[in-house]
Protein backbone atom coordinates (compact mmCIF):
# COMPACT_ATOMS: atom_id res chain seq x y z
CA UNK A 1 0.00 0.00 0.00
CA UNK A 2 1.11 3.46 -0.68
CA UNK A 3 2.27 5.66 2.59
CA UNK A 4 0.82 8.97 1.23
CA UNK A 5 2.28 10.63 3.96
CA UNK A 6 5.62 9.67 3.20
CA UNK A 7 4.76 10.71 -0.99
CA UNK A 8 4.02 13.77 0.14
CA UNK A 9 6.77 14.50 2.16
CA UNK A 10 8.69 13.81 -0.54
CA UNK A 11 7.25 15.84 -2.97
CA UNK A 12 7.08 19.06 -0.64
CA UNK A 13 11.19 18.34 0.66
CA UNK A 14 11.90 18.08 -3.34
CA UNK A 15 10.09 21.17 -4.83
CA UNK A 16 12.00 23.60 -6.18
CA UNK A 17 12.22 26.95 -4.15
CA UNK A 18 14.87 28.65 -6.52
CA UNK A 19 17.63 28.58 -3.59
CA UNK A 20 17.77 24.84 -3.48
CA UNK A 21 17.03 24.64 -0.27
CA UNK A 22 15.50 21.09 -0.18
CA UNK A 23 18.31 18.58 -0.76
CA UNK A 24 18.19 14.98 -1.24
CA UNK A 25 19.66 14.11 2.39
CA UNK A 26 16.40 15.98 4.02
CA UNK A 27 14.23 13.50 2.34
CA UNK A 28 16.34 10.56 3.34
CA UNK A 29 16.10 12.36 7.11
CA UNK A 30 12.35 12.27 6.90
CA UNK A 31 11.99 8.79 5.77
CA UNK A 32 14.02 7.55 8.47
CA UNK A 33 12.16 9.42 11.09
CA UNK A 34 8.86 7.92 9.21
CA UNK A 35 10.40 4.79 9.38
CA UNK A 36 12.06 4.89 13.31
CA UNK A 37 8.24 6.03 14.58
CA UNK A 38 6.50 2.89 12.76
CA UNK A 39 8.87 0.64 14.10
CA UNK A 40 8.78 2.01 17.74
CA UNK A 41 4.98 2.03 17.59
CA UNK A 42 4.91 -1.50 16.72
CA UNK A 43 7.63 -2.08 19.57
CA UNK A 44 6.18 -0.43 22.34
CA UNK A 45 2.29 1.26 21.59
CA UNK A 46 2.06 2.38 24.77
CA UNK A 47 4.71 5.07 24.57
CA UNK A 48 3.34 6.05 21.17
CA UNK A 49 1.35 9.13 21.27
CA UNK A 50 -1.42 10.45 18.70
CA UNK A 51 -2.51 13.91 18.77
CA UNK A 52 0.12 15.03 21.60
CA UNK A 53 0.64 18.90 22.75
CA UNK A 54 3.90 20.32 22.74
CA UNK A 55 5.27 22.96 23.58
CA UNK A 56 9.03 24.80 22.87
CA UNK A 57 11.24 27.60 22.39
CA UNK A 58 12.09 28.04 18.65
CA UNK A 59 14.59 30.83 17.66
CA UNK A 60 14.23 32.55 21.12
CA UNK A 61 10.66 32.04 20.71
CA UNK A 62 7.95 29.66 22.57
CA UNK A 63 6.09 27.95 20.24
CA UNK A 64 2.96 25.70 21.28
CA UNK A 65 1.06 23.08 18.46
CA UNK A 66 -0.15 19.82 18.05
CA UNK A 67 1.91 16.93 17.29
CA UNK A 68 0.15 14.53 15.20
CA UNK A 69 2.47 11.34 15.76
CA UNK A 70 5.01 11.33 18.87
CA UNK A 71 7.30 9.05 19.64
CA UNK A 72 9.62 9.15 23.08
CA UNK A 73 13.35 7.27 22.74
CA UNK A 74 15.82 7.19 25.29
CA UNK A 75 17.83 9.55 23.31
CA UNK A 76 15.76 11.62 21.40
CA UNK A 77 12.06 12.20 20.83
CA UNK A 78 10.55 11.72 17.59
CA UNK A 79 7.53 14.16 16.41
CA UNK A 80 5.82 13.49 12.56
CA UNK A 81 3.35 15.96 11.46
CA UNK A 82 3.65 18.96 13.88
CA UNK A 83 0.98 21.96 13.33
CA UNK A 84 1.78 24.66 15.29
CA UNK A 85 -0.55 27.21 16.58
CA UNK A 86 1.66 30.15 15.75
CA UNK A 87 0.16 32.72 13.90
CA UNK A 88 1.18 32.85 9.64
CA UNK A 89 3.52 35.76 9.16
CA UNK A 90 2.12 38.29 7.00
CA UNK A 91 2.41 38.66 3.35
CA UNK A 92 3.54 41.65 1.50
CA UNK A 93 -0.22 41.55 0.13
CA UNK A 94 -1.19 42.50 3.66
CA UNK A 95 1.41 44.63 4.30
CA UNK A 96 0.19 46.61 1.04
CA UNK A 97 -3.28 46.48 2.15
CA UNK A 98 -2.71 48.02 5.58
CA UNK A 99 -0.37 50.56 4.02
CA UNK A 100 -2.90 51.80 1.95
CA UNK A 101 -4.89 52.96 4.96
CA UNK A 102 -1.73 53.81 6.89
CA UNK A 103 -0.80 57.25 8.55
CA UNK A 104 0.35 58.99 4.78
CA UNK A 105 -3.02 57.91 3.46
CA UNK A 106 -4.74 58.65 5.68
CA UNK A 107 -3.97 61.99 5.89
CA UNK A 108 -3.92 62.86 2.04
CA UNK A 109 -7.68 61.74 2.50
CA UNK A 110 -8.08 64.37 5.61
CA UNK A 111 -6.46 67.04 4.12
CA UNK A 112 -8.19 66.53 0.84
CA UNK A 113 -11.37 66.68 2.43
CA UNK A 114 -12.39 62.95 1.55
CA UNK A 115 -15.27 62.17 4.48
CA UNK A 116 -16.45 58.83 2.47
CA UNK A 117 -13.09 57.80 1.60
CA UNK A 118 -11.91 57.97 5.50
CA UNK A 119 -14.93 56.29 6.73
CA UNK A 120 -14.33 53.16 4.14
CA UNK A 121 -10.87 52.78 6.26
CA UNK A 122 -13.31 51.64 9.15
CA UNK A 123 -15.43 48.42 10.18
CA UNK A 124 -18.84 49.80 11.59
CA UNK A 125 -18.02 48.87 14.51
CA UNK A 126 -14.81 50.06 15.36
CA UNK A 127 -14.14 53.17 17.50
CA UNK A 128 -12.16 56.43 16.64
CA UNK A 129 -10.65 57.97 19.53
CA UNK A 130 -9.74 61.65 19.22
CA UNK A 131 -8.08 63.98 22.09
CA UNK A 132 -10.87 65.64 24.54
CA UNK A 133 -13.80 63.97 22.40
CA UNK A 134 -15.97 61.06 23.32
CA UNK A 135 -15.08 58.26 20.86
CA UNK A 136 -16.76 57.98 17.56
CA UNK A 137 -18.23 54.72 16.33
CA UNK A 138 -17.82 53.62 12.82
CA UNK A 139 -20.28 54.28 10.17
CA UNK A 140 -22.55 57.43 9.92
CA UNK A 141 -21.55 59.41 13.03
CA UNK A 142 -17.93 58.59 11.88
CA UNK A 143 -18.74 59.45 8.73
CA UNK A 144 -20.28 62.80 9.76
CA UNK A 145 -17.23 63.36 11.84
CA UNK A 146 -15.16 63.37 9.14
CA UNK A 147 -17.37 65.85 7.17
CA UNK A 148 -16.76 68.43 9.98
CA UNK A 149 -12.92 67.71 11.56
CA UNK A 150 -11.98 68.36 7.32
CA UNK A 151 -13.91 71.30 6.63
CA UNK A 152 -13.06 72.49 9.89
CA UNK A 153 -9.04 72.22 9.35
CA UNK A 154 -9.30 73.34 6.16
CA UNK A 155 -10.96 76.35 6.88
CA UNK A 156 -8.56 77.49 9.81
CA UNK A 157 -5.98 76.96 6.87
CA UNK A 158 -4.13 74.07 8.54
CA UNK A 159 -2.52 70.99 7.32
CA UNK A 160 -1.93 67.41 8.53
CA UNK A 161 1.36 65.75 7.91
CA UNK A 162 2.16 62.12 8.14
CA UNK A 163 5.09 62.33 5.88
CA UNK A 164 5.82 58.49 6.14
CA UNK A 165 4.48 55.26 7.31
CA UNK A 166 4.88 54.32 11.09
CA UNK A 167 6.06 51.42 12.42
CA UNK A 168 4.13 48.47 11.38
CA UNK A 169 3.48 45.19 13.13
CA UNK A 170 1.14 41.79 11.83
CA UNK A 171 -0.29 39.43 13.71
CA UNK A 172 -2.48 37.05 12.36
CA UNK A 173 -5.91 39.04 11.87
CA UNK A 174 -4.96 41.78 13.64
CA UNK A 175 -1.41 44.71 12.64
CA UNK A 176 -1.08 48.26 13.83
CA UNK A 177 0.63 51.21 13.27
CA UNK A 178 2.26 53.57 15.63
CA UNK A 179 3.55 56.79 13.80
CA UNK A 180 4.06 60.43 14.52
CA UNK A 181 1.53 63.24 13.07
CA UNK A 182 2.47 67.23 12.54
CA UNK A 183 0.14 70.49 11.70
CA UNK A 184 1.23 73.18 10.09
CA UNK A 185 -0.80 77.22 9.36
CA UNK A 186 -1.02 78.67 5.84
CA UNK A 187 2.75 79.77 6.39
CA UNK A 188 4.52 76.23 7.20
CA UNK A 189 4.94 77.14 10.92
CA UNK A 190 4.31 73.79 13.16
CA UNK A 191 1.06 74.33 15.64
CA UNK A 192 0.55 70.65 16.83
CA UNK A 193 2.53 67.84 16.81
CA UNK A 194 2.00 64.11 18.25
CA UNK A 195 1.55 60.79 17.98
CA UNK A 196 -1.28 58.18 17.01
CA UNK A 197 -1.70 54.70 16.96
CA UNK A 198 -4.29 52.96 14.40
CA UNK A 199 -5.33 49.22 15.34
CA UNK A 200 -6.34 47.02 11.87
CA UNK A 201 -8.63 44.09 11.67
CA UNK A 202 -8.94 41.32 8.80
CA UNK A 203 -11.78 40.63 7.64
CA UNK A 204 -12.59 38.58 4.53
CA UNK A 205 -9.36 39.41 3.12
CA UNK A 206 -9.42 43.00 3.96
CA UNK A 207 -7.75 45.21 6.33
CA UNK A 208 -9.68 48.15 8.04
CA UNK A 209 -9.42 49.74 11.08
CA UNK A 210 -10.77 48.42 13.92
CA UNK A 211 -9.48 51.23 16.72
CA UNK A 212 -7.72 54.55 15.96
CA UNK A 213 -6.24 57.06 18.34
CA UNK A 214 -3.49 59.85 18.70
CA UNK A 215 -3.20 62.51 21.09
CA UNK A 216 -0.68 65.60 20.86
CA UNK A 217 2.65 66.14 22.34
CA UNK A 218 1.78 69.62 23.52
CA UNK A 219 0.90 70.56 27.07
CA UNK A 220 -2.73 71.53 27.78
CA UNK A 221 -2.99 75.22 27.61
CA UNK A 222 -2.67 76.52 31.22
CA UNK A 223 -6.54 77.28 32.70
CA UNK A 224 -7.83 80.53 33.66
CA UNK A 225 -7.45 81.51 37.68
CA UNK A 226 -10.27 81.42 39.53
CA UNK A 227 -12.22 84.65 39.38
CA UNK A 228 -10.85 85.80 36.64
CA UNK A 229 -13.26 86.60 34.90
CA UNK A 230 -14.72 89.54 32.69
CA UNK A 231 -17.05 91.77 34.29
CA UNK A 232 -20.63 91.81 33.45
CA UNK A 233 -21.85 94.42 31.31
Amino acid sequence: MIDLRREGAVFVLTMDDGENRFRPVRVARWNEVLDEVKRFARRRPGTFLAAAALTGLVAGQVVGGLVDRLAVLPDRVLIADYKTNRLPPATAADEAAIRASSGPAWADAFNALEADKLAAMYWDDSLLMPPNHAAVPGGAALHEYFVVETKGLKDAGMTMNIPEVGKLAVAGNLAYEAGNYTVTDASGATIDAGKYLGVFEKRDGQWRYIRDTWNSDLPPPPSAPEGDSAPAE
